[in-house]
């Protein structure tokens, strides 16, 4: 369903694991989610996120995570937890689009790529179709698209 301004329905009930090393964006991305019925655990140290999901490997549909953080960076923090569950959809925030190769991409598993800053409404209609566009589940198995 779509609102008057173009922007979509993000209503979903999937699980985030939502990683940003500053407080503020994993805190207003986290708050802006769960405005819209998604489950959201945030962490601000990608360690702590990776130590997390090793215990729980199957409590999250979908990583959202900062590109560039200190300890691990997200492509690291991606490719780990790919490893540990090859059904997790993966969506990396980025303020530099143009220093990501496509192959680092899939190789991480990444399954879209959201550029910062991600404000306001017009930012949720990109950010929504992402959402919708990494967790497509059909016939019991996940696809994951490459959104340029």
């Amino acid at each position: 369903m779509m609102q008057d301004d173009g922007v979509p329905d993000l209503i979903g009930s999937e699980r985030i694991l939502l990683v940003d090393d500053e407080p503020e964006i994993a805190e207003s991305c986290s708050r802006m989610l769960r405005g819209y019925g998604y489950q959201v655990t945030a962490r601000t140290s990608s360690y702590e996120a990776l130590e997390l999901f090793k215990t729980k490997p199957t409590a999250f549909d979908i990583l959202i995570t900062d590109y560039t953080m200190p300890q691990l960076t997200g492509l690291q923090l991606a490719r780990e937890m790919k490893h540990l569950d090859p059904n997790l959809a993966i969506i990396l925030i980025s303020g530099y689009s143009a220093a990501i190769g496509t192959r680092l991409l899939a190789d991480a598993g990444v399954g879209a790529v959201v550029l910062k800053p991600i404000v306001g409404r017009s930012s949720l209609k990109k950010y929504g179709l992402f959402l919708q566009r990494a967790l497509l589940i059909q016939n019991g198995l996940v696809w994951y698209i490459l959104c340029n």
